[in-house]
């Protein structure tokens, strides 16, 4: 499998009536550039996009910062599924017959007088 390799991308861009300098990492340019768009609204103009150097590392701190929210969305993803498997497993272990509704119905209706 080839590795792929992360890059640092230079982007000068017009957003409302100033010009912004920013810099993203990712893989390729195309990758950046809708990173960039969806991130930033409206851009009004790319003055330049340049390869600025190969990103061979990250910290630590730098990787669980940024894994911090995905480990976050899937402990709560697990706790929902958790939460759904409980009910389908009530929900199929306490299905009532008809006979035993209308039991229950009367019951109820006996403790109410």
């Amino acid at each position: 499998m080839a590795t792929k390799i992360a890059n640092v991308y230079r982007i000068e861009y017009e957003m409302d009536k100033s010009i912004w300098t920013t810099f993203i990492a990712g893989f390729t340019q195309d990758e950046v550039m809708k990173k960039l768009y969806t991130t930033s609204g409206k851009i009004n103009k790319i003055n330049a996009v340049t390869h600025e150097c190969r990103l061979d590392s990250i910290s630590n701190e730098m990787i669980d910062e940024v894994s911090q929210p995905i480990r976050m969305r899937m402990m709560q993803l697990e706790d929902e599924l958790k939460k759904v498997t409980n009910k389908t497993s009530v929900t199929t272990s306490t299905k009532t017959t008809p006979k035993e509704k209308t039991t229950s119905k009367i019951s109820s209706e006996i403790k109410m007088s």
